[in-house]
């Protein structure tokens, strides 16, 4: 049932224009020739991943699509593990039933499916490794060799598909060496720490074939520290990325588990290990409510999940028929009903939509002011509010409608076909593009550039606020002046001095920037022609 449900999804999103942001960054990498100068890799701890993807053709649609289907298959091959992995620890329950139950009380695993998760990828040989040691220790209560080296090379190509899920590698070793200490003590515990020595070794061999090394590593867990620690979102922000995992259900059942293994703690002293050993990794890396970054976390939840809703859902719903059917009201609720949000100080909503044309009076006031306003809430059948989170845009309640009734790849959709447009028109109307620095370059572009086959060799030349790029389409070119920070794009005296065309379009990922451009720029001179999206306009100077 599970995997149909997933199967379904993926299909009816079809064609995929749903896209994480960070994905056309991997396909220019490689589009561009894997040349790190025109665009660096987007993320080095994606090392092996981004090896496999070398040996494609530099095409965008070959690039886009493996990477998607790849994804879909390994979230189904991570779902069967994870259920293999739960039997050895609650055999006795409906674990395919429950399996089910958790795609609905945690909507963010079916979304995670839809766009490229080297996550997902490598919790496949992760998951591997640790389910053929159960099986090997199931057989033949110990680790036999061939088990034990398949496992960690497979560890090995997992954690080097995405560096972060080594720590995993601390949950397996826990786990088996318990199972091992209760059937022989420790006679013959070394062969597990073989399998820990030589499942580091093979992550390290992987990790040098793919082109990457120890510095990297270093330098990666050194910028990702920062960059968790810089970045501080608002309440409400963090509140629609949990909701994704946080439901009424999974908190239901997770709270429930948890209380069932803290009143029976002897019978679960094996699930505390792994619960444990899964956690404290992050205690030292920091947390954030994404399954995405919770990956490793997710066999030890599904069983705490498990505990929980089987307790609710058969033992205490089982005596009465309303309370079963309140489990499943509760259940589909975020599925069938959108929470709206009415704001003038937001480009998004009141669903799940983006506002076309914002009007320059109270939506300008209330933006300037720079405070979050809420005008009104109301709870509709449909997509609910979108809130930009770090995997893509996702609704505030609705899930049916935006993944079984095509409102996600419409709202992604639209963003795409900006960053077509745009290129569009500054190639066929010779204007030149500014833009805002986000990562370094606005990734709606770069995608519409890669599907567009426009090359470069161009690295870009900084001059004074902004850094140039060239890219060239047989006799059409398009040329991109991203500032150095948004601060630059205040100052409208060196604006005017980097213009070179009468009329130029500019493109801002944040709809505030735009509109106090939009706002501000004929004081300066610089006139609206026309706004072409939420992210763009195109401007004349007089």
């Amino acid at each position: 049932m599970a995997m149909s449900f997933l199967a379904i999804i993926f299909l009816l999103n079809w064609p995929w224009y749903i896209m994480d942001v960070d994905d056309p960054y991997t396909i220019a990498y490689h589009f561009f020739g894997r040349n790190s100068i025109v665009q660096i890799p987007y993320e080095a701890y994606d090392s092996l991943s981004d090896w496999f993807l070398s040996f494609l053709p530099r095409n965008y649609y070959s690039l886009y699509y493996t990477m998607v289907v790849w994804t879909f298959f390994s979230a189904l091959i991570v779902y069967v593990l994870v259920i293999q992995i739960a039997k050895n620890f609650k055999n006795n329950v409906d674990l395919y039933f429950f399996g089910f139950i958790i795609l609905l009380a945690m909507p963010e695993f079916n979304y995670l499916i839809l766009s490229f998760k080297t996550a997902l990828i490598g919790c496949v040989f992760i998951f591997s490794s640790h389910y053929i040691l159960l099986n090997s220790f199931r057989k033949n209560a110990g680790l036999t060799l061939p088990s034990l080296f398949l496992s960690s090379m497979l560890f090995g190509i997992g954690a080097a598909c995405r560096w972060n899920l080594t720590v995993y590698g601390l949950a397996i070793f826990a786990d088996i060496g318990y199972l091992h200490y209760m059937k022989n003590k420790w006679q013959g515990i070394e062969r597990l720490i073989i399998w820990a020595i030589a499942s580091n070794l093979f992550f390290l061999l992987f990790l040098y074939i793919s082109g990457y090394n120890i510095n990297g590593l270093l330098q990666t867990i050194a910028w990702a520290n920062k960059y968790l620690a810089e970045n501080k979102y608002s309440l409400f922000y963090n509140l629609g990325v949990s909701l994704g995992m946080l439901t009424p259900i999974s908190i239901a059942c997770l709270s429930v588990g948890i209380v069932i293994i803290v009143r029976y703690y002897r019978g679960y002293l094996r699930l505390w290990l792994l619960l444990i050993t899964s956690i404290l990794p992050y205690i030292f890396l920091g947390f954030a409510f994404n399954l995405k970054y919770l990956l490793t976390l997710f066999p030890a939840l599904f069983i705490l999940f498990v505990i929980g809703a089987n307790y609710l859902y058969h033992i205490v719903c089982g005596r009465f028929k309303i309370l079963r059917a309140a489990f499943w009201a509760l259940l589909l609720l975020p599925w069938f009903v959108g929470v709206w949000i009415y704001s003038d100080s937001t480009l998004w909503g009141p669903g799940f939509d983006m506002k076309r044309q914002a009007t320059h009076s109270a939506y300008l006031n209330k933006l300037l002011n720079k405070h979050f306003s809420i005008d009104s809430i109301k709870l509709r059948p449909e997509p609910g509010f979108a809130i930009s989170a770090p995997e893509g845009t996702r609704p505030l309640g609705g899930h049916f409608y935006a993944l079984f009734c095509n409102k996600m790849t419409q709202f992604d959709k639209e963003m795409v076909l900006e960053g077509d447009s745009v290129i569009e028109l500054a190639a066929n109307e010779h204007m030149e593009i500014y833009a805002n620095y986000d990562r370094k370059f606005p990734w709606m572009l770069l995608n519409s550039l890669c599907k567009y086959n426009y090359c470069t060799t161009d690295s870009g030349e900084q001059k004074g606020i902004s850094t140039t790029r060239s890219f060239h389409y047989f006799n059409k070119e398009v040329i991109i002046k991203v500032f150095n920070n948004d601060k630059n794009v205040e100052n409208f005296d060196d604006v005017k001095n980097l213009i070179h065309t009468k009329d130029f379009i500019a493109y801002f990922t944040f709809s505030s920037l735009l509109e106090d451009f939009i706002h501000h720029a004929p004081e300066h001179g610089i006139h609206v022609v026309r706004q072409t999206g939420p992210f763009s306009c195109i401007f004349e100077i007089k």
